[in-house]
């Protein structure tokens, strides 16, 4: 697998649909792909890049990050590995004291705990070009 790096380049929220879309983008290229995530991770992720305040409890993404660092673990980055039947399929990498771990997880709520992290964002190359429009 050849993993390029990417960035989230937009969340188009639409109030008529359920499904919500994200953009993701190549780093360095102008090939980039949508994915269809449902409204609250939408709307997680928009309150992420915007930075917004005054949520005094974890959300669950926010519940996940602090497990892995209670843990002792550090979110190295997020992958978008696969593209199966239009599903993607992403993972978690998360450096631990025994050596790096890799957790399944949705697309959707890999791009909000790098947001949140500040990991980078990888996609296998075989999903641009599956995938680019």
């Amino acid at each position: 697998m050849t993993l390029v790096p990417a960035k989230l380049a937009k969340v188009i929220l639409a109030d008529e649909r359920d499904e919500q879309v994200v953009v993701i983008a190549e780093e360095k290229g102008n090939r980039y792909f949508p994915i269809s995530i449902g409204v609250f991770e939408a709307i997680a992720l928009q309150r992420r890049l915007h930075d917004a305040k005054g949520i005094s409890r974890p959300l669950t993404h926010d519940l996940v990050a602090n497990c892995i660092s209670a843990l002792g673990g550090q979110l190295l980055s997020v992958r978008i590995v696969n593209l199966e039947d239009g599903t993607f399929f992403a993972e978690l990498v998360i450096e631990t004291s025994d050596g790096e771990v890799v957790v399944d997880c949705r697309p959707s709520d890999a791009l909000v705990l790098a947001s949140e992290q500040l990991c980078p964002l990888e996609v296998d190359e075989e999903i641009f070009r599956q995938s680019a429009l």
